[in-house]
């Protein structure tokens, strides 16, 4: 009896000892300034707006929030651009007690569709965002033409597998380490779209730290792209484009996903920063 008592409160110790730096991981997220604001669930969402014009949406992926290198700016001498911040990155807030997976992204991209009026806009998505956009036009908060740049097709690897199996809490913590994002997370995102792992991550790191690590962590890649992502778009009427960078290994195996899709020469997977002039002559022509 007493070894038993002995044994359950190391793994009392052990289990509130986790949550207390699983919390703390939470604070080293250098969040970014509000600059116009929505509410989702409760907590104060942020996005941008450039430009004047017919609107159009920008959806960033996973990581962070602002990987248009300065796009946005280019797009918004044509249209008025929104670019909304998911839970939990760039500038809004994390939803507290919730998985911040694409399910919950999706609503919180229905609840700024609706607030502005965005019903029929047409949404330019980049990786993961296609996924979001997909659960969000299911749901028939979007009836706009959907353009998906970098769509994700398949994810696989053992490090992504490795990441996915580690209970919830544990990756949360990894993650919120320099170490976590610079030796598991950017390695296992380069291996699944055909980037060349690089010595200095420095400037990625940099940006990755503008985002919570549960909206990092918390998706289960393999079941929300592998599986999920298809069966939504089962669901969903809209017009779709797709996009993808010529190196860009999501391409591969896009097949069950679409027969047709534009390629851009020269282009990796983040084609907004890779070949963001030849991105944008396609998508005018896409939209006007």
């Amino acid at each position: 009896m007493e070894k038993a008592l002995i044994v359950v409160g190391i793994l009392l110790f052990l289990y509130f000892g986790l949550k207390k730096l699983e919390v703390k991981s939470f604070g080293t997220r250098n969040k970014l300034e509000f600059e116009n604001i929505y509410e989702f669930e409760g907590f104060r969402m942020n996005y941008r707006t450039l430009g004047e014009g017919a609107p159009v949406v920008l959806l960033h992926g996973s990581m962070y929030s602002p990987p248009w290198d300065g796009f946005e700016n280019k797009l918004a001498e044509h249209f008025k651009v929104y670019t909304p911040d998911m839970p939990g990155f760039g500038g809004s807030e994390p939803i507290d007690g919730h998985v911040h997976n694409t399910d919950l992204f999706a609503d919180a991209f229905c609840e700024f569709i609706k607030s502005e009026d965005l019903q029929e806009s047409p949404i330019i998505s980049l990786s993961l965002g296609t996924v979001v956009s997909a659960k969000s036009a299911s749901q028939g908060c979007i009836k706009g033409k959907l353009m998906f740049v970098g769509a994700p097709s398949k994810v696989s690897g053992i490090t992504t597998k490795l990441l996915q199996v580690t209970p919830l809490s544990v990756r949360r913590i990894i993650v919120s380490t320099r170490w976590g994002k610079d030796k598991l997370l950017i390695p296992s995102l380069n291996s699944n779209i055909g980037s060349k792992n690089k010595e200095d991550n420095s400037d990625f790191i940099r940006d990755l730290e503008t985002t919570d690590p549960r909206s990092i962590v918390d998706i289960n890649y393999l079941r929300e792209i592998n599986i999920e992502f298809p069966e939504s778009l089962k669901k969903v009427d809209n017009e779709i484009v797709y996009i993808y960078g010529e190196n860009d290994t999501q391409k591969d195996e896009v097949s069950f996903l679409t027969k047709d899709f534009i390629q851009i020469d020269g282009a990796g997977h983040n084609i907004f920063s890779s070949k963001p002039d030849q991105l944008l002559k396609k998508l005018l022509e896409l939209l006007k």
